[in-house]
């Protein structure tokens, strides 16, 4: 992903890369929002052997996505901050 994305579009990424390696380039707006941020500490926890995240929200639903799945994925970021 290169560019602006919100915390739900996080959420449904994260869930579509959930056993790959996801590469965010130059999304720092990513880091200026606190879902997002907490998303990414949830996917990224590196001490629990189960990473699970959720977005429990009717707006999850409406985008056929999990209100919850396990992300055994990695993410890199690309930055200039």
């Amino acid at each position: 992903m290169k560019g602006h994305g919100s915390a739900l579009g996080l959420y449904a990424l994260l869930y579509e890369c959930r056993n790959m390696t996801l590469v965010l380039d130059d999304a720092d707006s990513l880091f200026e929002e606190s879902n997002s941020v907490n998303l990414l500490k949830g996917a990224l926890e590196s001490y629990d052997a189960s990473r699970k995240i959720s977005w429990q929200s009717q707006s999850a639903k409406q985008m056929d996505l999990p209100l919850s799945f396990e992300y055994s994925g990695s993410v890199i970021f690309i930055s200039n901050i």
